[in-house]
């Protein structure tokens, strides 16, 4: 790796340019290390890794390690270190470039050594950074199995899914902090004077999510929400102020609309955010593998990942931050365009023509892509660029890394809508999103530009309202299950047919009855038209 990159100009001429006594904050995110092995699990895997750095796969410790030198050597004391999740590889089976099988074993002995080493490694890096500056709580999907699990609980007992990671986060908990972190996996920390870092479990709102939810509120999982409240208000009150980190954003994704978290959650979030929007300065998110700024009532960022599994060329980002208004100022990002040298790749404030990053400053990025007055291809072209790091628009494009001349622009319909959808509002459901993107793509047609077939928002609004369709007729099957009681599971709501609880609640059914007819007979003397009639045949019988 060239380490000089670091700090030499990139291709586009820039040079990072930090303000004077601002803060800095560097992000990580969305590791998915790769820790390789041959053979069983019973091998010490661990010692055996071969850094395998490829497009369309996830990656060894080199490429980490490759990026965390690059980190220190730029910022060598930042303000705090902020790591978003996701540390384990995706599922799948992989093969080096020699063919052979790799396996990686879905076992929590295994996740929690991945999670310990790559929190390790990030600790390594900053060894002066008081460990209470250091926040890497965030539970991304990957790191439970399967992937998008956690159970719902009330958040004072033991989560069973949260203690089965809780070995891998023991280097960056404090102490005190573990009991909550394996209860429900949220805390709230203060930064410095003035200022609190809230970390949220993302993964109980996921559409995706599974686990046992019969301990706890699918309303409010774990009961995040009610506490989250609870907090902001003690900081509002204080005067003090937030900002909110987690794995999983709560938005629909850019270009295909994928529900990140469930429609019902992401609003009760919005109304929460909303209320107390004075005190909260920024939303920093991973997980969707890709650089965005969206202009929310709260500003909202979401950071690239170092895995290029999905062809995203490797970046992380520092933040700079004003340290009297805790506003953010810019974002600065790093990355490898061919996996071996880290250089500085761009800032957002210079890419926009913008002064800032503060919520004043965004209004003005807003226009550029929702104001037809202010409409200019090129904002819409970094925008676009800047999310995969120059990545090309074509994900089945073959040579993955495309030099920045020759990168496909937005300039098709698709594109241009998707960007502007994200910017004109703070979407919470994918079918009213769809609608925007049917909207746009005619309007941007009828400005002449091309159409490029491009349905994934359309597959995906059909898949999703197929699932909603289908938890609902579960929900009213459950309900109207009577005899055939069902063990319910998290969103997923699945009847399970049990036949000895089924004959269990038959058998106590008729015992309840016979009860209350005693009841009535012996004690009001009110006698049913059964026992009557039971009677009378004896009469009959006697007189024959």
């Amino acid at each position: 790796m060239s380490i000089d990159n670091c700090i030499a100009a990139s291709h586009t001429g820039l040079k990072p340019l930090y303000r004077e006594g601002s803060g800095r904050i560097v992000q990580f995110t969305d590791v998915h290390l790769a820790l390789k092995y041959k053979g069983t699990p019973e091998n010490n895997y661990l010692d055996k890794v071969e850094p395998d750095v490829k497009y369309g796969l996830d990656p060894g410790v080199e490429l980490l390690e490759a990026a965390l030198e690059c980190a220190k050597k730029v910022i060598p004391e930042p303000n705090f270190f902020l790591y978003n999740g996701d540390s384990v590889i995706h599922e799948g089976k992989h093969e080096n470039e020699k063919k052979e099988k790799l396996h990686f074993p879905r076992t929590y002995k295994y996740h929690n050594k991945v999670i310990g080493a790559v929190m390790s490694r990030l600790r390594r890096t900053y060894p002066n950074l008081d460990k209470s500056r250091f926040f890497a709580l965030a539970v991304g999907n990957m790191e439970t199995i399967p992937d998008y699990a956690m159970d719902v609980t009330d958040g004072q007992e033991i989560n069973p899914t949260l203690s089965e990671i809780k070995q891998g986060f023991e280097n960056v908990l404090l102490e005190g902090e573990e009991q909550d972190f394996v209860r429900r996996g949220y805390s709230r920390r203060q930064i410095e004077d003035g200022l609190w870092m809230i970390t949220l479990n993302t993964a109980v709102y996921h559409p995706r999510r599974s686990g046992d939810s019969k301990n706890g509120n699918l309303e409010d999982p774990l009961g995040q929400f009610a506490w989250l409240r609870k907090t902001l208000r003690s900081i509002e009150q204080e005067r003090e102020n937030s900002l909110i980190c987690g794995h999983v954003p709560p938005v629909l994704a850019l270009a295909d609309g994928v529900q990140q978290w469930e429609k019902e959650y992401i609003e009760t979030y919005k109304k929460i955010i909303t209320d107390f929007a004075g005190t909260i300065k920024a939303q920093l998110f991973g997980h969707t593998h890709d650089h965005e700024i969206r202009d929310y009532k709260v500003p909202l960022y979401i950071s690239g990942p170092i895995s290029p599994l999905h062809k995203v060329n490797p970046s992380f980002t520092v933040w700079e931050y004003d340290k009297k208004t805790f506003e953010i100022l810019d974002s600065h990002v790093y990355g490898t365009l061919d996996l071996k040298n880290w250089g500085y790749r761009f800032s957002a404030v210079k890419s926009y023509g913008l002064t800032d990053l503060r919520k004043g400053s965004l209004v003005k990025l807003r226009n550029y892509f929702v104001d037809e007055g202010n409409f200019n291809q090129e904002q819409f072209n970094h925008f676009h660029l800047q999310r995969y790091v120059y990545r090309g628009y074509n994900l089945d494009n073959k040579d993955n890394l495309v030099a920045p001349a020759n990168v496909k622009k937005c300039d098709h319909v698709a594109c241009l809508a998707a960007i502007r959808c994200a910017f004109k509002k703070w979407y919470s459901d994918i079918v009213e999103l769809q609608e925007c993107h049917i909207k746009e793509r005619a309007h941007f047609a009828s400005m002449g530009f091309r159409i490029e077939e491009d349905m994934r928002i359309f597959k995906e609004t059909a898949k999703e309202v197929a699932r909603r369709e289908k938890k609902l007729t579960r929900k009213y099957t459950s309900t109207a299950r009577i005899l055939n009681p069902s063990n319910e599971t998290g969103l997923k709501e699945e009847p399970t047919y049990n036949p000895l609880s089924t004959c269990a609640t038959v058998f106590m059914m008729v015992i309840v009855l016979a009860v209350i007819v005693l009841v009535l007979d012996k004690v009001f003397g009110i006698k049913s038209r059964w026992t009557r009639l039971v009677k009378g045949m004896q009469t009959e019988n006697r007189r024959q």
